[in-house]
């Protein structure tokens, strides 16, 4: 029996949603450029944009057996959103749901090929800072090289990519690209090089089940840091607001 999964992430204002097939891309979209501008949009457009890509491929969602959404770090509000979805999805189908740093899903916005190597992978964190994530491309998977993201100011990302020779990816960076929830699974351009490029590229498809399903109860995405609000109301009252 063939895994069909629903991928979705919600990391930046461009949220983006993947329906895959044992790790083969069958159909994506994307919120139009926009509508993530209005903080009441945010809801109200994703779950139309997957409800349209599943009728139009003659699928229920009660077919589906994974869930995997994108766990930041990004914009706060977004990540709610798509965490929310996807959690009531996987709730009201019974399918497993799985999370994914949205740092590794930017190689699957790349408006342009890859080559494998060292790059390190970028969203705004506000402030005017950025978060990054060292990551090494290879045979088209990326892969962590850290365990942890770091919060970046612009200096101190080109210093660290000039030091480790790696290429920037992330919005408005050398390499454009914002997270895709297509970057989950193979894209039909790398099937096209062969089954060997094929097995390869599942890699990330296959590493994102292997971590293990996540608890819809207590799982939460990856923020990066407090929220705007958070943090101006700890600095009012000085001391940490508890949830």
């Amino acid at each position: 029996m063939s895994d069909l999964a629903l991928a979705l992430d919600g990391s930046t204002y461009f949220s983006s949603v993947a329906l895959l097939r044992d790790g083969m891309l069958v159909a994506e979209g994307q919120v139009p450029e926009g509508v993530h501008e209005k903080q009441s949009g945010r809801g109200e457009a994703l779950v139309p944009l997957i409800e349209d890509m599943v009728a139009a491929n003659g699928i229920r969602l009660t077919e589906l057996s994974s869930i995997i959404c994108g766990a930041g770090p990004g914009s706060f509000t977004s990540l709610r959103v798509a965490a929310s979805v996807a959690k009531g999805i996987g709730f009201a189908s019974g399918a497993k749901m799985y999370a994914v740093s949205s740092l590794l899903l930017t190689f699957g916005g790349s408006r342009v090929p890859l080559e494998d190597g060292n790059y390190i992978s970028v969203l705004p964190a506000m402030r005017g800072e950025l978060f990054a994530l060292p990551v090494e491309l290879k045979f088209g998977i990326p892969t962590p090289t850290a365990t942890a993201h770091s919060i970046l100011s612009e200096m101190e990302l080109r210093d660290r990519a000039r030091e480790t020779q790696s290429a920037i990816i992330g919005p408005g960076q050398e390499i454009e690209a914002n997270p895709h929830a297509k970057g989950c699974g193979v894209q039909l351009s790398d099937a096209a090089s062969g089954p060997s490029r094929k097995n390869q590229n599942a890699g990330l498809y296959t590493s994102i089940l292997a971590s293990g399903a996540i608890d819809l109860d207590s799982w939460e995405p990856d923020y990066g840091r407090l929220a705007e609000a958070q943090v101006k109301w700890e600095a009012t009252h000085g001391r940490p607001l508890r949830a």
